[in-house]
């Protein structure tokens, strides 16, 4: 039997994922103890939940070896069946190569959500990313989420109503607990009552390190976001904003009413390649889809994990910027402003 070094084993278990479970770049890494303890820092680095058993084994292993917590960069955590958010947007909501229906026997469940807080609020001071996915109301993680602070987090992702802090004057306070966010994506849910209440008092200007924001107005009526959509602000260090309107089935304005607003160049709307195409069938290539198509980016769904949100919003934007009238700075720090 051949002895292998430790190096020579890391590169046998790189390999082996690479080639057998079509993981890219060690985009899920969530091991057992029976692994070399050489291999932990690699295999922690990534860390994807959707089952309670992972999810206890996760914190068993974590309380036997709290060596180990600091491993950890990213944690991508999925609540419930259902957990599944704006399956337009999967390339950041899921690994890459990640099948996004994927079933799990025993997915973490309500009455498990306060082992994700306590898990969450472990490896907070060494994240760098951080996506939950999350449809129902789960009042303890959002009570871990306001009461801890993330110094290192840079990529965020989840529904707005984990962030929430209802006793404020300002309800996305609770946001100003990561320090250095660059990359938001907050969704927005027609199914919870807070989500709808917050909708009038859509303001990030607090996230001052903000340079990206993706807002997702999951199964929002077209008429509720445009009526909406007027009270959304920014700080002035973002570059892009992206938005998307019932999974990019609908644009977050509808088409005629587009002239009747004052849209900033770094603003693009997200839409489904095909559910566009139909539409210019239907409507035909009338001035109103001209102006829908040049702030539109249109995602392929077929190739979806090969996307990346935030660079098509970053060449929409330079495209959308050559050719629009330069506002300079966000004016108020408003997205979009009425002009009826």
């Amino acid at each position: 039997m051949v002895q292998l070094d430790g190096d020579s084993l890391l590169q046998v278990a790189e390999h082996h994922l690479q080639e057998n479970t079509g993981w890219r770049q060690m985009d899920i890494l969530l091991v057992t103890r029976t692994l070399l303890p050489r291999l932990y820092r690699e295999f922690y680095r990534h860390v994807v939940l959707q089952s309670s058993r992972s999810m206890y084994r996760l914190q068993r292993t974590f309380e036997e070896h709290p060596d180990r917590v600091p491993f950890v960069k990213s944690l991508w955590v999925r609540v419930g069946r259902d957990g599944a958010l704006a399956p337009a947007a999967r390339d950041i909501t899921y690994p890459k190569g990640y099948q996004a229906y994927f079933k799990v026997p025993v997915p973490i469940i309500k009455s498990d959500s306060s082992a994700v807080g306590q898990i969450v609020a472990l490896v907070a001071p060494f994240l760098t990313r951080l996506t939950i996915c999350a449809r129902l109301h789960y009042p303890r993680i959002r009570e871990a989420l306001l009461a801890t602070h993330f110094p290192n987090i840079i990529e965020l992702e989840l529904p707005v109503d984990l962030v929430l802090s209802p006793d404020s004057s300002d309800p996305l306070e609770g946001l100003t607990r990561f320090q250095k966010l660059q990359k938001l994506r907050i969704i927005y849910n027609s199914e919870k009552d807070e989500d709808t209440e917050i909708l009038p008092h859509q303001s990030f200007t607090n996230v001052r390190t903000l340079t990206h924001l993706y807002v997702s107005y999951w199964a929002e009526s077209t008429t509720n976001v445009e009526r909406n959509i007027v009270n959304l602000r920014v700080p002035p260090s973002v570059t892009v904003v992206v938005l998307e309107s019932d999974t990019g089935i609908c644009p977050p304005v509808r088409p005629e009413n587009i002239p009747r607003y004052k849209i900033h160049p770094k603003v693009v709307f997200l839409m489904k390649k095909r559910v566009f195409e139909d539409m210019d069938k239907v409507i035909g290539h009338t001035r109103r889809m001209g102006y829908l198509r040049d702030m539109s980016f249109l995602l392929d769904v077929r190739i979806i994990g090969e996307s990346c949100v935030w660079e098509m919003g970053e060449v929409k934007v330079r495209e959308r910027t050559a050719t629009c009238d330069s506002y300079g700075n966000w004016e108020g720090h408003r997205v979009i402003y009425s002009l009826k």
